[in-house]
């Protein structure tokens, strides 16, 4: 059994789900059977994520998870392929840790949308979406009354 070292730089980490499809058995509205495909999971694999508890080794902001099946993973990346998690370079997945430490610092400065805010050097959060207030000291908003002129 093959097995890789996955870098995940999700934060809190995730569980990926390896399953198949099952035929079952399902009732109709007039009181008849069917047969559908019901998707079931079979597997669960924990991936660590560098803001989880126990994610010792990280690096490039990815934390690694060893001795992940090769061959679940990549059936796993495959069925999830336009997740924004695999599309955006935030889960990884090599069989050299070398190559992934390689791979894992071309996605070093790649957001993942969840990052604590910046702070100054007077300890006041800094983010680029808040609007700078004007010279006036606060935020300038306009009065409802004033809208409808």
């Amino acid at each position: 059994m093959a097995t890789v070292t996955v870098g995940c730089k999700w934060g809190p980490g995730l569980n990926i789900r390896i399953g198949a499809f099952h035929e079952i058995t399902v009732t109709d509205r007039f009181g008849g059977f069917r047969q559908e495909k019901q998707w079931r999971p079979e597997k669960t694999i924990a991936i660590k994520g560098p803001n989880q508890k126990g994610a010792i080794q990280t690096q490039d902001g990815y934390a690694l998870t060893h001795g992940v099946d090769a061959d679940e993973f990549a059936l796993w990346l495959d069925a999830n392929k336009d997740l924004d998690l695999v599309r955006n370079g935030l889960i990884k997945a090599h069989e050299k840790p070398n190559e992934l430490r390689a791979m894992t610092r071309e996605g070093r400065e790649t957001k993942t949308g969840i990052e604590p805010l910046a702070l100054d050097d007077k300890g006041r959060m800094v983010d680029a979406r808040i609007p700078k207030p004007a010279s006036g000291g606060g935020i300038q908003t306009e009065r409802i009354g004033e809208l409808a002129a």
